[in-house]
């Protein structure tokens, strides 16, 4: 659609999407789709002057919400590899394995939120039992561990849920 509600035409195949995002440079669509024949979710990358989709993930467990590093060449997207969902990275030219930045949370999922300009950072969030949802920031080289710190915390006894954020494109994060 253009920016008055216009059709422009349609791109990719028609499936069940559970979340799509538009890649920086506008060439590409990073989705998640679900695999009717596992109950799985996928990541799969669009090109859209092509309009050729490709498979990116096809481990048999789930990927959820695929986000673009700044420069577009790697997505990051949360995979139930070793318990709840947590952070992983794939170059988005489908070359080469994933590798994990942030590992399991205790008690909780995971979800990629946003990337910080200079794609040194990722913000995202993460669900656990004690609190209600935090997002918290991590060094995409997969250096967090457990030293990740919060970027937001609320305690769950006042109900706060941090649930999305975005970085702007001027922050700088040290």
């Amino acid at each position: 659609m253009d920016r008055q509600g216009r059709s422009l035409g349609s791109a990719g195949p028609a499936t069940d999407y559970v979340s799509v995002q538009l890649s920086p440079d506008g060439s590409s669509v990073a989705d998640c789709a679900r695999d009717q024949d596992l109950g799985t979710n996928d990541v799969y990358m669009l090109d859209l002057q092509r309009d050729a989709e490709r498979r990116l993930t096809t481990d048999r467990r789930t990927e959820n919400v695929p986000i673009w590093t700044p420069d577009a060449q790697t997505l990051v997207y949360a995979a139930d590899r070793n318990g709840p969902p947590s952070l992983f990275a794939k170059p988005a030219n489908g070359t080469g394995e994933e590798r994990p930045i942030v590992p399991p949370g205790i008690g909780g999922p995971q979800r990629a939120a946003s990337i910080t300009p200079d794609g040194r950072f990722v913000l995202y969030v993460h669900n656990a039992p004690q609190r209600a949802s935090d997002i918290l920031i991590a060094p995409m080289d997969g250096s967090g561990g457990p030293t990740r710190r919060p970027a937001l915390a609320g305690p769950a006894e006042i109900g706060l849920k941090e649930a999305s954020i975005c970085y702007s494109t001027r922050c700088r994060v040290s």
